[in-house]
């Protein structure tokens, strides 16, 4: 009988792993995750769960957030204007204005990040990440309507040790990694961990400056101060800055086969001058007007393009252990400095730029009460509070033939959050549980509106006109809940059904003219699912489908060199997931991850299309993109990776590598600028001496070269692309104390 019910999920292994016989091999280490806001084997969660050791993450290439979707099925890690936009399963947030908060939440050691230009980061100590997927809104709230990435760091430890990297690779970079951490006291322990990286060499030129872009530089401390006053209390102070520079994700140029939008410039020079003819100032322009250089590193815009950030943060983590129950209190401090300059429209002719700076400043506070009892009901109530503010100081927008700002932004939105939340599981007999959970949550969101035009002599348009100075307010009260229930088959195999729903807050958009703001888009979730750990626990097989019904959705219009959201649609997406680790041997490890998605926007009676022209830029107008499928999804992804280990006289050596599929999808709802379908693989050698202190490694990521873009739209400015990653390689050196 056990080899029946475990046939149907053989199959499905071997479509991944064709092998002839399996052979006892060593078990699986327990994965922990947090998921449900306490420790849990992440095969007992009935939540989609991606959870990555810190090891595995060293093993596979995984140094920075943009990495984590060649591992996780349905995540589609991205930057726009230097900011973090992941996508997963279909949901996520093309803005990266200030203010604005993405549909996939990050979380660090359970704080909440807001702001999207600070969640791109290098890691260092971290001890795990977790990816959970669909609606988190019960326990984690606003904005995570798709989902959240949760890191979590090291703790102190209270035995001494740490280690050192150096490492050097092409594009002159070189980088180097402290860990240091020990006891300070009996109960005092404290760590401290240092990184910095630095891309002295670009990817590719400006050809009108002549300088490098696609360049990086990063520097980021952190520390933690853990005191255990007595067995039953635990007091953590978390320390952190970040420093980095660069135009990554802000350097774009001109899409392959379409045209700048200077060539509008160079149309009414002509029209203007002594041979107005339409025909022939159109050819002028379309010979004239900025297009792909040829290569897809380099750009040609008139001005370099740069985003520089500082982040700093505090938080202060006190627990206790009562007779039934644990008390948990997270308390912490963020502030966001951002610094941009981005050429809007990706052209030669500085046809349309912004110079922006923003300031985010954030305060919140939770406090969570958990069971800790054996029977058969265990629950968690808790309560957030959220202080956020969020100011342009200033938005700068230019355009062509004025030598002053076109509009000047200093917008400010303050955003105050309350939520309370219950959530509990009961043991309906001894496999079966039931998980009921809801949340409220209220946000209060104020504008103070600064906005002023310009006319061409550098004049400010009439007061009432477009100079605008108002105070507007807005309140939602959204509640989200989860509904869930799981059956362990037997030892190996648990399976689970849910229904779930998450909201994104409403938002003022701060560099637009001042509006009604956007409302709240939400997100109904339905997800069958499976975890087994099946041959002798040696083979981990999880999986899940799924179906979003997705309403109100945020997409980001760009008009006027200003991109702002809108409520534009309705939405549907279902798929399926699979994830797949086999221990093959103690020698040979094997993973694998699948994820196949339909998407279509239902109700989409009024959404942009940008139509080329054949001077350059495009036509804006209107119609129903009803039918057409969901920006930033593919419909396959496919990523399969391989690690062997062997002992040598000296040490250990590994060989591992990991290649991802991922088909195409489309940058915007209107359907016509599509990222094609790409192929990464990461490689990586490495030899550690035999008493562990050392060990070195090669390592190459996108070793075949692969042409494709974290970042693409379009506008009237024209349509345009950011490159990824380039192939990369070098060798580094760990050592450990």
């Amino acid at each position: 009988m056990k080899t029946k019910r475990y046939s149907s999920f053989c199959r499905a292994w071997l479509l991944l792993f064709p092998v002839t016989a399996v052979n006892a091999g060593p078990v699986l280490e327990e994965v922990v995750v947090t998921a449900q806001k306490r420790a849990e084997n992440q095969q007992e969660v009935p939540v989609a769960i991606s959870a990555f050791t810190a090891a595995t993450l060293e093993q596979k290439g995984i140094t920075t957030t943009d990495d984590l979707s060649i591992v996780t099925p349905g995540l589609q890690a991205g930057r726009q204007t230097s900011s973090s936009t992941p996508y997963l399963r279909g949901v996520g947030t093309q803005s990266a204005a200030a203010g604005d908060e993405s549909s996939i939440a990050m979380y660090v050691d359970g704080v909440y990040s807001p702001t999207t230009r600070s969640n791109t980061m290098s890691f260092n100590n971290v001890e795990r990440i977790e990816v959970l997927k669909g609606p988190q809104g019960t326990l984690f709230g606003r904005n995570a309507t798709g989902g959240l990435i949760h890191v979590i760091t090291k703790d102190p430890s209270t035995e001494f040790g740490g280690k050192l990297e150096g490492s050097i690779g092409n594009y002159n970079t070189v980088g180097s990694k402290l860990y240091i951490t020990g006891p300070l006291s009996d109960t005092l322990a404290a760590d401290l961990a240092v990184l910095y990286e630095d891309q002295d060499k670009g990817w590719g030129k400006n050809r009108v400056t002549g300088n490098d872009v696609n360049l990086a530089s990063t520097t980021a401390l952190r520390s933690k101060f853990l005191l255990m006053p007595s067995d039953k209390t635990e007091i953590k102070l978390g320390l952190s800055y970040t420093d980095s520079e660069g135009d990554i994700g802000m350097a774009r140029q001109v899409a392959p086969g379409f045209l700048g939008a200077d060539g509008a410039v160079y149309y009414q020079g002509c029209l203007a001058g002594p041979n107005p003819d339409p025909a022939t100032c159109g050819a002028f322009a379309a010979q004239n007007a900025s297009r792909y250089t040829g290569d897809w590193y380099d750009v040609a815009t008139e001005k370099d393009v740069f985003s520089n950030a500082e982040d700093s943060g505090v938080s202060l983590h006190v627990s206790h252990s009562f007779e039934h129950f644990d008390l948990l209190s997270i308390s912490a401090w963020q502030d966001n400095d951002i610094e941009q300059f981005m050429d809007v429209d990706a052209s030669a002719l500085l046809f349309q730029s912004a110079d922006l700076s923003y300031t985010t400043e954030t305060v919140t506070q939770e406090f969570q009460l958990t069971s800790t009892n054996d029977g058969p009901f265990n629950w968690i109530v808790g309560f957030f509070y959220m202080d956020s503010t969020a100011d342009y100081a200033p938005f700068e927008l230019y355009v062509v033939g004025m030598p002053s700002p076109f509009l000047t932004s200093t917008n400010a939105q303050d955003t105050t959050s309350y939520s309370v939340f219950l959530q509990g599981d009961y043991l309906l007999t001894d496999t079966t549980k039931l998980t009921l959970g809801v949340r409220g949550t209220k946000d209060e969101r104020k504008l103070d509106a600064d906005l002023t035009f310009y006319n061409a002599d550098g004049s400010m348009m009439p007061v009432g006109y477009y100079t605008v100075t108002d105070e507007l307010e807005e309140d939602w009260v959204e509640p989200t809940w989860r509904v869930s229930l799981d059956h362990q088959l037997n030892d190996d195999m648990l399976l689970f059904a849910s229904i779930s729903r998450g909201f994104k807050s409403g938002v003022y958009n701060l560099a637009g003219f001042p509006a009604d703001p956007v409302d709240p888009e939400t997100l109904d979730a339905y997800e069958v699912g499976f975890k087994s750990d099946l041959l002798a626990s040696s083979l981990r097989l999880n999986g899940s489908v799924f179906f979003y019904d997705y309403k109100d959705v945020q997409l980001q219009r760009v008009e006027q060199g200003s991109a702002f959201l809108v409520n534009a649609a309705a939405a549907e997406i279902y798929g399926l997931e699979l994830d797949a680790l086999w221990l093959v041997s103690e020698a040979l490890t094997l993973t694998a991850g699948l994820s196949v998605t339909e998407s279509e926007y239902t109700d989409y009676p009024d959404g942009t299309v940008n139509t080329p022209i054949g001077i350059g830029g495009n036509a804006q107008s209107s119609a129903d993109l009803s039918g057409n499928k969901v920006i930033r999804t593919p419909d396959f992804t496919f990523n399969f990776g391989v690690s062997y280990a062997w002992q040598v006289a000296a040490g250990e050596v590994v060989a591992s590598a990991n290649y991802y599929y991922n088909d195409g999808y489309f940058w915007e709802p209107e359907n016509r600028h599509e990222q094609p379908s790409y192929e990464l693989v990461n490689a990586d050698l490495s030899f550690t001496t035999a008493d562990e202190e050392w060990k070195f490694k090669f390592f190459v990521k996108n070793l075949m070269d692969e042409e494709y873009s974290y970042y693409g739209n379009s506008s009237a400015a024209g349509d345009a692309v950011s490159a990824a990653p380039p192939r990369t390689f070098g060798v580094a050196a760990e050592y450990r104390f």
